[in-house]
């Protein structure tokens, strides 16, 4: 007879059944993960449209639609392209980037000559010529 101890087959059986358990249940756990990962990227990608959409809201003060086009706000671009410059020069390219950004939706060719006179104006004072009131 072996000297190593046998364990009785129900012993072993319950120990088989015990890890089975084990696995199913690690197992399942791994498919909820998989699961959970799945609806939080969802409801990551629901609060990106949720965002987007209240961007795209029309807030005539905060962000008027017509100042709102693409994905910079006509502001923005304003403030980059003035950046150095002040006083009437600082005024003139932005009020004129302001008309040419917004003709299209909302003054047409109003807005156009707008722009015009602004940049007539900026051109003049760069110039030294105080008269700017072409049209």
């Amino acid at each position: 007879m072996s000297e190593i101890a046998q364990e009785p087959d129900s012993e072993r059986d319950a120990i088989a059944k015990l890890r089975n358990e084990i696995k199913a249940h690690i197992k399942e756990r791994e498919g909820e993960r998989a699961e959970n990962a799945r609806l939080l990227k969802e409801l990551e990608e629901k609060q990106k449209l949720i965002e987007s959409l209240e961007r795209k809201t029309d807030d005539p003060v905060n962000h008027p639609a017509h100042y709102t086009a693409g994905s910079i706000e006509c502001i923005d671009a304003i403030f980059a392209a003035t950046t150095g410059l002040s006083g009437g020069q600082a005024y003139s390219t932005g009020a004129a980037i302001k008309y040419l950004w917004r003709w299209s939706r909302k003054g047409g060719v109003e807005d156009l000559r707008k722009a015009r006179w602004y940049i007539y104006r900026l051109i003049a004072e760069l110039e030294g010529n105080g008269n700017a009131s072409r049209t």
